[in-house]
C-alpha cells in the first residue's frame, strides 16, 4: 500500500480538532498535487435543522459562485 498516504490516515486518526484537520487536507492536496480541497460534512438532527458546514482552501468567490448558483443540486460529488 502507498506509505504516503498511510502517512496522512495515521495523521488523520490523530488529529484533535478543525483547525488540525484542515491543515492535513490541505497538505494531503498539494502532496498529490491538487489545488484545491473540501470536506463538506452534514449532520442530520431528527426534529431539528439540518447541519451543514465544510473544511477547505477554495477561495471564498468561488464558494459564493457555487452556493449562489445553486450548484449543489447538480454537483455528481454531492449526489
Amino acid at each position: 500500500m502507498n506509505t504516503k498516504i498511510n502517512i496522512y490516515i495515521d495523521l488523520l486518526q490523530q488529529c484533535n480538532n478543525m483547525y488540525e484537520l484542515k491543515e492535513i487536507l490541505i497538505t494531503l492536496c498539494q502532496t498529490y498535487n491538487y489545488h484545491y480541497i473540501i470536506y463538506n460534512i452534514q449532520i442530520i438532527h431528527p426534529f431539528e435543522n439540518t447541519e451543514y458546514f465544510a473544511i477547505g482552501n477554495y477561495p471564498k468567490e468561488w464558494l459564493e459562485v457555487y452556493e449562489s448558483s445553486n450548484y449543489a443540486s447538480v454537483d455528481p460529488v454531492i449526489k
